[in-house]
């Protein structure tokens, strides 16, 4: 929509293009962008039987207009999953909240 106002300007498919193959081309990264043998696997999984992804006219438009984060059930990066099913695999959760409510929290509301 953007500058334009017009909604129809860039198409679900083409906001998807941005991106992922498009993203990667503009980074200038050729091992990425695209889900094929020899390229980095980086992507995620999303639950299309969540509420807000049900019904599924058309994927493009769900995965652009409809997802949310919270529908993401996998990410994996470079290969590696770090993320299923509400478990973060490399991150120290606790160690994180410990670090917010001890140093950020206090700095913040003080």
């Amino acid at each position: 929509k953007g500058v334009s106002g017009d909604p129809a300007a860039v198409s679900a498919l083409q906001a998807l293009e941005m991106a992922t193959v498009n993203g990667a081309r503009a980074l200038g990264r050729t091992d990425t962008g695209v889900i094929a043998p020899g390229k980095t696997a980086d992507l995620i999984l999303l639950d299309f039987t969540r509420p807000g992804l049900t019904p599924c006219h058309d994927v493009y438009e769900n995965l652009a207009f409809s997802a949310r984060g919270s529908d993401v059930v996998m990410n994996m990066a470079r290969g590696k999953v770090i993320y299923e099913n509400g478990t973060f695999f490399t991150l120290d959760l606790e160690g994180i909240r410990a670090r917010v409510e001890g140093y950020a929290l206090p700095r913040i509301f003080s």
